[in-house]
């Protein structure tokens, strides 16, 4: 079971339970304690088990347009967008976070459908020439298009009172 490199940071009072092989908090302390830190503190929610694809090129955003059910080529830089991946037959293969940060989209994929959307965009993206590239930290090159998968990461919740913080989970 993979277990997350922040485990030794988790509160004793963590809930813990195993999602698609991972062990993943489902809660820290009460919800009210939980609700008042996201509002006035940083949470940090472990991204232990998250497929994480980074996608750049000229029409990254245009690319993953194709495969999720939201135009995120008009996201906003820094904004986020709840999409769905959906197969040619229209089946739903996961729910995905995409974030636009200016110069690459990142999706984030929950763990229970991390191996489906990776094991489906991946042979999108080498069929998909100049269209975008999305980077597999595992992969080599194909065709000239580097392909990030399987990074493990935190992701912030700044709230309002909250000191500036930030934590680049790539180069941890």
């Amino acid at each position: 079971m993979k277990v997350s490199p922040l485990k030794e940071l988790y509160p004793s009072t963590v809930n813990a339970a195993e999602l698609a092989g991972c062990e993943v908090p489902v809660s820290y302390t009460t919800v009210e304690h939980e609700y008042d830190v996201l509002r006035h503190h940083v949470g940090i929610i472990d991204g232990v088990g998250y497929c994480i694809l980074k996608v750049t090129g000229d029409d990254a955003g245009g690319f993953l347009d194709t495969l999720v059910t939201k135009d995120v080529s008009f996201l906003n830089p820094g904004k986020v967008s709840e999409c769905l991946f959906l197969n040619e037959d229209a089946v739903t293969l996961g729910i995905a976070y995409v974030i636009n940060s200016e110069d690459a989209y990142f999706v984030l994929v929950p763990p229970e459908n991390a191996e489906t959307v990776k094991a489906w965009i991946l042979p999108r993206d080498r069929r998909c020439h100049g269209r975008g590239s999305v980077r597999n930290a595992r992969a080599g090159v194909h065709r000239g298009r580097k392909v990030l998968e399987d990074r493990q990461g935190a992701v912030q919740l700044p709230g309002r009172d909250a000191a500036p913080a930030r934590h680049d989970h790539r180069r941890a």
